[in-house]
């Protein structure tokens, strides 16, 4: 498998501003824009389909999962029109949508119990997976897809033994399958390569519980109780774990958990307090979490630290939030220019091939002075460690490559498992996950 990270330098102007964030409006079936650069909010900016359940952006596109309607609406980033949808199976209930590259995408169905392989470029539907009861969230880390298997069973209104799948996405087929808590609804992997599972519990004798597993041998590491009802989750680039938990009455909570300590910052007993009913939660490149608060149609914006900085009123019921962000400008009136850094094979035995490409020849300058630093490849154990570093000192050549054998800069050779790739120039970094097997 080849992983092509596009690095894109944008010039002049385009329809988003350098940080956006679109929230899907659950009741109101509508998406809602922030610009999260002058705190202005543009609602109704898109009609949705019917019962909207989850937004991303990827490649400039804004996808939006539409569970009753059966498709996928894809949104144009400059245009804030619907430029194509993806039909899905009749009474599949669509649920969620992670991606694993530009094109492949997979999406959990709810009703049918699968989980489908797309081309988004086209539509096509290349596999059907099945997968266990009521599947909701999904999580994509190398090539395996993580799928959580709620166990809800429609017509007795229960829900069986948690589970999270695990799908091979190269073969497209389950490999494993991880035991959890009641009703896991949403996973996510932290900055070491650890999954945290969010099982909300049966919303009444039941609470919630978040599950640390081990992404690599599958093994759960450890349980969080945290009380109370957490719904959703997503883990910021510094390790910190941002839940949406509900809370129907005077506030809603967020609960909020250091990965790297593995230790509960604010739970059931003391959660950061914002608007009622908080669903979906988003982290920005900067640490800060959003919530969508659906009982007040509102979006608050918390700090690092936990302190609420902002609110935005948004459209009826806001459920989903997705965040884009505008990685650097180089000025008014000048080309886009695009970085292409791709690796392959990925997964690698003995050696692999990093390269970097510019795609608009002559541009280097432009390009990389305004960083004032060269161009580093770092590659990072689980553990953060670095093992080997490249930099790139000549810039007068359009293609670089470099081949990593595998060993750290001792030319000791390292053990099998994943690493971090993180390219790095100024205040620009990207990161990707390599696959070592010995």
């Amino acid at each position: 498998m080849k992983i092509v990270v596009g690095i894109l330098f944008f010039c002049g102007v385009c329809g988003a501003s350098p940080k956006t964030a679109f929230v899907l409006n659950g009741l109101g079936e509508t998406l809602s824009l922030i610009d999260l650069e002058n705190g202005t909010v543009e609602n109704n900016l898109v009609t949705l389909g019917l019962a909207p359940n989850w937004v991303c952006v990827n490649d400039e596109l804004v996808y939006v999962v539409n569970s009753i309607s059966d498709n996928i609406y894809i949104i144009d980033i400059h245009t804030n029109l619907v430029a194509d949808s993806v039909l899905l199976p009749e009474g599949s209930n669509p649920y969620a949508m992670e991606f694993l590259n530009d094109s492949i995408a997979y999406v959990s169905a709810f009703c049918t119990n699968s989980v489908f392989c797309i081309n988004v470029k086209n539509g096509e539907i290349l596999k059907t997976i099945p997968v266990g009861l009521s599947p909701e969230g999904i999580c994509i880390t190398g090539n395996k897809v993580f799928v959580a298997i709620t166990a809800y069973d429609p017509n007795t209104y229960t829900w069986g033994e948690g589970m999270v799948y695990v799908v091979d996405a190269i073969s497209n087929y389950v490999i494993d399958s991880v035991s959890v808590g009641t009703n896991p609804q949403h996973l996510e992997v932290d900055p070491d390569g650890e999954l945290y599972v969010v099982c909300t519990g049966d919303y009444s004798t039941v609470l919630g519980v978040v599950y640390r597993v081990d992404a690599i041998t599958h093994r759960v590491l450890d349980s969080l109780i945290m009380g109370g009802t957490p719904l959703s989750i997503s883990i910021s680039s510094d390790g910190i774990a941002w839940i949406g938990a509900g809370g129907w009455t005077d506030n809603g909570y967020v609960y909020m958990i250091d990965t790297g300590t593995e230790s509960i910052i604010h739970g059931a007993s003391n959660p950061i307090l914002v608007g009622r009913g908080v669903l979906g939660v988003t982290c920005d490149g900067d640490g800060n979490c959003y919530t969508c608060n659906f009982g007040v149609d509102e979006v608050s914006m918390i700090d690092e630290t936990g302190n609420v900085i902002s609110t935005f009123g948004v459209g009826d019921g806001p459920q989903a939030i997705a965040i884009y962000e505008l990685p650097y400008g180089i000025g008014d009136g000048e080309r886009r220019a695009d970085i292409t850094l791709s690796v392959y094979p990925n997964p690698f035995r003995e050696r692999t091939e990093i390269s970097m490409q510019y795609a608009v020849g002559g541009m280097q300058e432009q390009l990389l002075t305004p960083y004032s630093s060269l161009p580093t490849i770092c590659i990072y154990d689980l553990a953060g460690r670095l093992v080997r570093q490249f930099t790139i000192y000549d810039l007068r050549f359009t293609n670089h490559e470099i081949v990593w054998d595998g060993k750290d800069e001792r030319g000791m050779r390292l053990k099998s498992g994943v690493y971090f790739l993180r390219f790095e120039v100024g205040s620009f970094v990207e990161t990707n996950e390599l696959m070592l097997v010995r």
